[in-house]
């Protein structure tokens, strides 16, 4: 019986806030400028410098952009 409440408190104390969104919807509901396959090569903060890959769909003027995080 031990074990089980361990690993209940375990369970509740590693819970963590996280954020979702609803993928499918803004995929087919143009919620986005451009959805693209890339490599982060850098990150400082809340600021991230993506490579792009291959662009699946919209359009962009460069193949470097930088995603600014302010959750």
């Amino acid at each position: 019986m031990r074990k089980v409440w361990l690993i209940i408190l375990m369970f509740l104390l590693s819970v963590q806030h996280v954020l979702a969104a609803d993928l499918i919807y803004r995929i087919t509901h143009n919620d986005q400028d451009a959805l693209v396959l890339g490599e982060i090569v850098q990150g400082i903060g809340n600021s991230y410098k993506i490579d792009v890959i291959h662009v699946i769909s919209g359009r962009l003027p460069q193949k470097t952009i930088t995603l600014h995080t302010d959750f």
